[in-house]
């Protein structure tokens, strides 16, 4: 029996996986989709391993001066 499915664009996954988006809004663009328990589903972004270069700023992410 399945506890918690994910259907997911692999591209969307892999932006999460770099940290160009957040988890939460590749939810919200529905490309990617969790269907089981509310519980597993809330706690599915923390068992995500992104990587090591995911907090590091790139240029296209720094804020521009005012």
């Amino acid at each position: 029996e399945v506890d918690l499915c994910v259907a997911a664009d692999l591209a969307e996954m892999a932006k999460v996986w770099l940290g160009d988006i957040t988890f939460e809004h590749a939810l919200r663009s529905g490309k990617v989709q969790l269907t089981g328990s509310r519980e597993l589903a809330q706690a599915f972004p923390a068992w995500l391993m992104l990587s090591h270069f995911a907090a590091v700023p790139r240029p296209e992410r720094l804020a521009v001066p005012a």
